[in-house]
């Protein structure tokens, strides 16, 4: 189930190697929409994140708990498909570690790999969905 987020959700929520809600604590404060997957044993999964950044195109992420498990993916692919369909972006992108289990997980999203940047001397790829409506 997602639902929608609250921030004592962050105090359930146990991160996964590559999610650390502390690198982003300003997303919490933003006027970001912020969603929460629950799982069915009532643990926290993931907490999603979107907003626009410019007209019809929208950044986001996911904070994926060490609980997620692939089955997951199908409700996030849903929610991405509804959210789509209601605010229609050109585009919906994130930027993720360079790391071939991200990689990996973009693709079963069915994400596309932009290009690699670098910020804050880390080396981040871009990600994203492009819808061209």
């Amino acid at each position: 189930m997602i639902r929608d987020f609250n921030i004592d959700d962050l105090t359930r929520f146990e991160p996964n190697e590559f999610s650390d809600p502390a690198t982003v604590p300003d997303v919490f404060k933003e006027d970001y929409q912020k969603h929460t997957l629950v799982l069915a044993s009532g643990i926290i999964g993931a907490i999603i994140c979107f907003k626009e950044v410019s007209p019809r195109d929208w950044a986001g992420f996911f904070l994926i708990s060490k609980h997620f498990r692939f089955a997951d993916a199908t409700e996030i692919q849903d929610f991405i498909r509804d959210t789509v369909a209601v605010h229609k972006p050109k585009r919906l992108w994130t930027a993720s570690r360079n790391h071939k289990i991200l990689e990996g997980r973009h693709r079963l999203l069915g994400m596309e790999k932009e290009q690699t940047i670098e910020l804050n001397n880390k080396e981040l790829n871009i990600w994203s969905f492009n819808y061209g409506n």
